[in-house]
């Protein structure tokens, strides 16, 4: 199987798979997990900022019917734990290297006031006051809708309300008959609320899911399994900036089959496939690092970058690039060259830089040296050094080899 195959299935087994628990496997649950907390930051956001709001009209309205904030308890946590953590957590959101906490925050705040809630109605209760259950019914939607909170966090936040009211009532901080009417309403509710959660991050999961596929097969050749083209400039263009930036030495390398159209006419275009899948794979496994890259650039022509490699190095690594290809011992009797099939590469070493040109400029020089490795006789590595001095080094080092618009050749 391609490496493609297996990249993609990693997705589609996922989807496939059953994940009812609200869990991927470790990888993909951790991708998850940061998308969702890009996507749902702004959610989180208003709905802090909402129940910032929620919680003055509640005192409002409150001092106005003088009921639930007759109770000391029940002012003091208005005043020193819901104000101070929801402005808190809005703090969080606003600052990016501490927006990660913010779902933690959320959640224990939350937890933290559902309790609260219900140890502040039993101060109420025993003053006189009306037990506004009500209350919890509105942090149950708030604390599975508006918050942003996933399935199982948000689940514990409820749980913990609900117990600590349970644990209240049975203990006989008020009538039972009374007790048992309200507990069912407040179950009830986030029963409710917790099932909607549910359904909502299920879909949540689902559509990530897919979304990556979809981005796989945009990104993916799907015959050999390694990025293509588009894949390759985007990437090429990223890495071009940062090693222009850090003043780190770039080699982009173009390769292509040899004789790849009298394999197809002998062997069939299956075989064709065949081949080029297994030719594609030996060569990624030499593009490991993770500003490495190989592409297909188009039918049997493979394009790569290596990012801040040695220059020393950069003939050995083709070498070794061609070498894996070669040994994978493919039999080509249509090949003049060999009798297995062979590639014939090239690659440009060079300091990115604005006189240097751009990405695109790098791989037609890089095409240029292909050309004169398959017209040197093919299954052999060109390599052509050309680029701008890094500030470092000084021209005694790289005499010869680096002059702006020079170059050497080698194969």
């Amino acid at each position: 199987m391609s490496r493609t195959s297996k990249a993609e299935s990693r997705y589609s087994k996922q989807l496939d798979s059953d994940f009812r628990l609200l869990r991927f496997e470790s990888s993909i649950e951790a991708e998850f997990r940061d998308a969702l907390a890009i996507k749902t930051h702004s959610r989180t956001m208003v709905g802090l900022f909402i129940g910032l709001l929620l919680t003055f009209t509640f005192v409002a309205i409150d001092y106005f019917g003088a009921g639930f904030l007759r109770a000391s308890m029940a002012v003091s946590l208005i005043a020193f734990l819901i104000v101070p953590g929801l402005m808190a957590c809005l703090v969080l959101g606003l600052h990016r290297s501490l927006r990660r906490h913010l779902s933690t925050a959320a959640g224990v705040l939350i937890a933290a006031i559902g309790v609260g809630i219900v140890l502040a109605t039993i101060e109420s209760r025993r003053s006189g006051g009306h037990f506004p259950y009500e209350v919890l019914m509105t942090l149950s939607l708030y604390t599975y809708f508006l918050i942003g909170l996933t399935f199982y966090p948000a689940l514990t936040c409820g749980l913990l309300a609900v117990a600590t009211y349970a644990a209240a009532g049975f203990a006989g901080a008020y009538a039972k008959p009374e007790f048992y009417y309200d507990f069912y309403f407040v179950v009830s509710v986030y029963l409710l609320g917790g099932w909607g959660c549910y359904i909502i991050e299920y879909a949540e999961r689902r559509d990530f899911l897919q979304r990556r596929i979809l981005n796989e097969m945009a990104q993916i050749d799907s015959l050999t399994g390694v990025p293509n083209r588009r894949s390759l400039e985007q990437h090429l263009a990223k890495v071009w900036r940062e090693a222009s930036r850090e003043r780190h030495c770039v080699a982009v390398i173009m390769t292509d089959i040899d004789h790849f159209k009298g394999y197809n006419d002998r062997y069939g275009h299956p075989a064709g496939d065949d081949c080029l899948q297994a030719v594609a794979q030996a060569m990624a496994s030499r593009f490991r690092r993770p500003l490495d890259m190989l592409a297909r650039y188009g039918g049997e022509e493979f394009s790569g970058v290596w990012y801040n490699i040695r220059e020393s190095e950069v003939e050995a690594r083709a070498e070794d690039l061609r070498k894996a290809v070669e040994s994978l011992a493919i039999v080509h009797e249509g090949s003049s060259v060999s009798k297995y099939v062979t590639v014939s590469i090239g690659v440009l070493v060079l300091y990115p830089d604005p006189r240097a040109g751009g990405p695109d400029t790098a791989v037609k020089q890089a095409d240029q040296v292909l050309y004169r490795s398959k017209k040197n006789g093919r299954n052999q590595a060109g390599i052509m050094v050309r680029g701008i001095l890094p500030a470092a080094d000084t021209p005694q080092q790289r005499a010869g080899d680096m002059a702006p618009g020079g170059g050497q050749t080698a194969s």
